[in-house]
């Protein structure tokens, strides 16, 4: 007695062979796969030509919502390619209502070079056309409403993109490595923009950020070609990594409203040159501006608390911080190779003093401090021949690290002088 599964693929099986007698070359168009009488996939071919009579005989099916789905597309694909809305039988008896384009339905299809997205369809599925490295052009109608992850990954010719409004979620990746992306449209509305979404995508100079936007996701835009970002004030959290690598950012402006920097997210933009940070950051995390080689000017925030390890490592170009006498943590190698940097003073609250958070700064010759000695997290943090200038009554410069630095005391009004308005 034959199973279940054995009759249902002998049903599929002839109701392909009963659908495919006609060719037609031009287009491809769509089979069904049948599931316990109702329709269950579609699957895209280049020689169906029509349903013919009798494929689902006795069966009462209208207006079923399905979905463009087959991991299997030949790679053969025509170059231009529109998605059906809807498909019937000769005697117009059943009507199908495409509505979704399934995870890999055209994933790999190199020769595509457009796709006409037909009204109807509301979900572009995961890795839809990844990998269509021949794209250069897709419509996507007004009514889709979910892009997925990964959708466009690899369509290095596509140039263009314009995501309707009527779309509510974008999945992760969905255009990384789109090397030749210049031009994209983001809907207002969608707050987030996810992980990796434009990550690699070098032809993209200019992106405009909408004003309602609160987030930007790890690696968003990093290697991209943006020359200039400009946020609205809606933001309050930039992810990690998101923008780095960016070589030809030369410009940043971030809202006051900005709590969060994730960690490395500028690392390596090596023509960035001034950033304003603002007030409402608290902490500059690790690698955040590492090897920003051209950056001169840091303006922190008032409210900074902690600078974190290797936050300006490598920053050659940066020649003097103004800390706010908020801060109490540096943490190691937090201006390591720093080699223009000149002169440093620290508030009075300063609390800690990471590792080598100084050395090798070749042009730093002299440090001042306004409050009792940090306390020094594993090894020294400037090369030795650094002197060391305190203020009379501080404590702490007895320790034994700090004993291997020439200090200078001097008397507390003659260096309140040099107080600056932060550390006041």
């Amino acid at each position: 007695m034959k199973s279940f599964f054995q009759i249902l693929v002998f049903c599929f099986a002839n109701a392909a062979l009963a659908m495919s007698s006609g060719q037609l070359d031009e287009e491809p168009v769509i089979y069904i796969v049948s599931y316990g009488g109702l329709p269950w996939k579609f699957v895209v071919t280049n020689n169906v030509a029509e349903i013919r009579d009798a494929s689902y005989d006795n069966r009462r099916v209208s207006l079923y919502n399905f979905e463009l789905y087959t991991p299997a597309i030949p790679r053969s694909t025509p170059g231009k390619i529109t998605t059906p809305a809807a498909f019937f039988d000769v005697d117009n008896v059943l009507r199908f209502r495409v509505v979704k384009i399934g995870d890999e339905a055209f994933r790999g299809c190199t020769n595509i070079t457009s796709i006409s997205i037909s009204p109807g369809i509301t979900e572009i599925g995961v890795r839809a056309f990844e990998r269509c490295r021949s794209l250069k052009e897709i419509l996507i109608p007004d009514g889709v409403q979910s892009i997925g992850s990964r959708s466009f990954w690899y369509c290095g010719a596509l140039k263009e993109i314009t995501i309707p409004d009527s779309v509510q979620t974008i999945g992760w990746g969905s255009f990384l490595k789109c090397t030749s992306l210049e031009r994209v449209r983001w809907p207002d509305h969608i707050a987030d923009i996810p992980k990796y979404a434009f990550e690699e995508c070098k032809s993209l100079k200019t992106f405009t950020f909408p004003n309602s936007l609160r987030s930007i996701g790890k690696m968003a835009f990093s290697i991209s070609g943006l020359t200039e970002i400009s946020l609205p004030h809606t933001v309050t959290n930039i992810g990690e990594y998101a923008f780095s690598g960016c070589n030809s950012l030369r410009e940043v402006n971030l809202p006051s409203e900005l709590n969060s920097i994730g960690r490395a997210a500028f690392i390596g933009d090596d023509h960035l040159q001034e950033v304003k940070l603002p007030d409402n950051l608290e902490r500059i995390q690790s690698e955040t501006f590492k090897y920003c080689l051209r950056l001169r000017s840091v303006s922190f925030p008032k409210n900074l608390k902690s600078i974190e390890d290797a936050a300006f490592s490598g920053c050659h170009a940066l020649e003097a911080v103004d800390f706010p006498n908020s801060l109490t943590n540096i943490g190691t190698y937090a201006f390591w190779r720093c080699s223009s940097l000149k002169e440093v003073t620290f508030p009075r609250n300063l609390k800690s003093l990471g590792a080598s958070a100084f050395f090798h700064c070749s042009a730093l010759k002299g440090v001042k401090f306004f409050g009792d000695a940090p306390r020094i997290q594993g090894e020294l943090p400037f090369d030795t021949n650094v002197v060391v200038e305190v203020l009379e009554g501080t404590k702490g410069w007895d320790d034994g690290r700090w004993r291997k630095y020439k200090i200078v005391v001097g008397p507390s009004e003659a260096s309140s002088s040099g107080i600056t308005n932060h550390q006041k």
